[in-house]
């Protein structure tokens, strides 16, 4: 590992001279526990040798992105997600395809910068600035299906996270926001967004905190830092439904 962020600090030191660029890492923790929404553990388990993981963790992916256009997700837009989603490219030199490993570990690497047609040792997940707007805020989407469509029992499971916003866009920052390669620093891949610095949860549980789903069971995401589970993102019309039930409550006990 060490050799490989060797080679990739070296590639880009070199290409900086041509043109800005700037390496960023995202992704999940090696060895964490990931649950479905029913509980079930789908990653490897306690032990030695450890449980094997489940069959089921082959239907789960994970992209790092962007909402564009200035849309925030929130479980009343989710039918809406889909279309406003653009997600980073995820291939690069380990092959990481977005796919979670048996031991929890997903994630990928790729370029911030303005591609200038020069070529690179990372053409290939070159991601244009004109694309990804700076300042624009990242999140990390994990799911079964980026797909809602309203049709009950076919309700997806999802994780949504993103982190700090400081404002700043210097490519030395740790906050989720898209950099503004052009600023040079003293590091050029220091960024790593990942489950852990991913602390603003606005779907499903993590280690770091809860957002908004339903559950049949509930995993141990406390066990250590970067443990998840997904939630599954219920019909607006369900959702409704248990306002509506709450509010009928507190009006019979009024009355």
């Amino acid at each position: 590992m060490l050799k490989i962020l060797s080679a990739i600090s070296v590639a880009l030191c070199s290409s900086s001279l041509v043109h800005a660029q700037l390496q960023l890492t995202w992704g999940g923790q090696i060895d964490s526990f990931i649950y479905a929404a029913d509980g079930e553990l789908l990653t490897l388990g306690e032990g030695d040798p450890p449980a094997p993981a489940s069959p089921n963790l082959s239907n789960y992916s994970a992209e790092l992105g962007i909402f564009q256009n200035g849309f925030i997700p929130s479980l009343s837009n989710a039918s809406q997600w889909e279309d406003n989603w653009l997600a980073v490219p995820t291939a690069n030199p380990q092959g990481s395809d977005g796919s979670i490993r048996d031991d929890g570990f997903f994630g990928s690497q790729f370029t911030f910068g303005n591609n200038d047609g020069v070529p690179g040792n990372f053409d290939d997940n070159f991601v244009n600035n004109d694309q990804f707007p700076i300042g624009s805020r990242l999140y990390i989407w994990g799911f079964d299906t980026q797909t809602f469509d309203n049709v009950p029992g076919t309700e997806p499971e999802w994780l949504l996270i993103t982190g700090p916003t400081t404002g700043s866009t210097t490519t030395d920052s740790d906050n989720w926001l898209v950099p503004d390669s052009t600023i040079q620093t003293h590091d050029p891949i220091a960024p790593f967004l990942d489950i852990v610095s991913g602390n603003v949860v606005i779907v499903g549980r993590s280690s770091e905190g809860e957002g908004a789903g339903e559950y049949g069971s509930l995993g141990d995401v406390s066990g250590q830092p970067g443990d998840f589970q997904f939630a599954t993102v219920p019909e607006p019309s369900s959702s409704l439904l248990v306002i509506l039930s709450g509010l009928c409550l507190v009006i019979r006990r009024r009355k």
